[in-house]
């Protein structure tokens, strides 16, 4: 079971917690927040439900940054 997550855009909404379901695996499928913002957050809540998360870089994520410098931040 896979639960699916895109254009989230916490940068212009603010952020929310992740609903525990019985998926086994979260994707984040691009513009969640912009920079890293978006992939600390997905840390957090890969940690509070104990399942791994697939976290895929949006054109959002790249705002204001550049490739390849936000990967090696």
């Amino acid at each position: 079971n896979i639960q699916i997550f895109s254009d989230l855009h916490f940068e212009s909404q603010g952020e929310f917690e992740l609903p525990d379901t019985e998926a086994e695996l979260v994707v984040l499928a691009g513009d969640i927040n912009e920079g890293l913002a978006g992939v600390e957050w997905a840390i957090r809540q890969a940690g509070r439900l104990k399942k791994p998360i697939v976290y895929v870089f949006g054109n959002h994520e790249y705002h204001r940054h550049r490739f390849p410098g936000l990967m090696t931040q």
